[in-house]
């Protein structure tokens, strides 16, 4: 995971470097968004969605052509990283012998996503006068994505041992019986979006795979996973252009 973000820096730092000059020809996007976040919780086999919190994320991704028709990427490598925010409000008080109340949630990202994207040829949508091919902006894509925790908090409200536990907590990443999450998360993405001169514009559904509770605490089969809705607007400040 660490050497897979390694060389995706390194890349990115020379694709803008290189953009500079104009020598290459895969654009460098700079990427912004918001993502709705929410986990999938089980306990003692009963499973319940938490609820939904917004945050902002940020980020840089590339298109890798793999397969052109004439003036388009008909299939394409997408990858990216990103600073990813998540966060969620609890539904259910998680320490019932403790009477403490998680009210939020909040971990912090690292998250590299590698999805195939297909260009849709929607001819009969797009074909104009400037356009004569009919060439569809649209694209839709699939593929795995990779979460590294680097920080995390909750906020408590409630009484343990007779004290009033009020305020912000800080998260501790592991699989031992004192940890709240594990540090890596990992799963799908399912793409769609549409793709103009310089700008994206992308709707985004990330599916986690992995249990982020850790090992050591689970009981009965707990489990959380991990679930996000992303809208992100990418610009990037090469002359290449993907679909027109």
């Amino acid at each position: 995971m660490k050497q897979t973000i390694c060389m995706l820096l390194v890349f990115f730092t020379l694709n803008i470097q290189a953009q500079k000059k104009e020598k290459l020809a895969l654009p460098l996007y700079i990427k912004v968004g918001f993502n709705l976040n929410n986990v999938i919780t089980t306990n003692n086999g009963s499973s319940s969605k938490q609820g939904s919190a917004l945050n902002a994320n940020l980020g840089v991704e590339t298109v890798v052509p793999i397969i052109r028709y004439k003036i388009i990427n008909r299939l394409s490598f997408n990858p990216s990283l990103q600073y990813n925010p998540t966060s969620y409000k609890p539904s259910t008080n998680f320490n019932t012998t403790t009477y403490v109340q998680i009210q939020n949630v909040r971990v912090n990202y690292l998250t590299v996503e590698l999805p195939i994207c297909y260009n849709i040829n929607w001819k009969s949508m797009f074909q104009n006068s400037e356009n004569k091919k009919g060439i569809s902006p649209l694209f839709v894509g699939i593929g795995p994505y990779f979460s590294y925790a680097l920080s995390g908090k909750y906020k408590t409200l409630g009484i343990a041992n007779n004290q009033s536990v009020y305020g912000q907590q800080k998260m501790s990443f592991g699989n031992g019986v004192n940890d709240n999450r594990t540090r890596f998360d990992a799963g799908y993405v399912i793409k769609a979006g549409m793709d103009f001169m310089r700008f994206r514009l992308v709707l985004q559904k990330n599916i986690g795979l992995v249990n982020v509770y850790p090992k050591d605490r689970i009981v009965n089969g707990n489990s959380i996973v991990t679930r996000g809705l992303y809208f992100t607007l990418s610009y990037t400040f090469s002359k290449f252009k993907n679909y027109y």
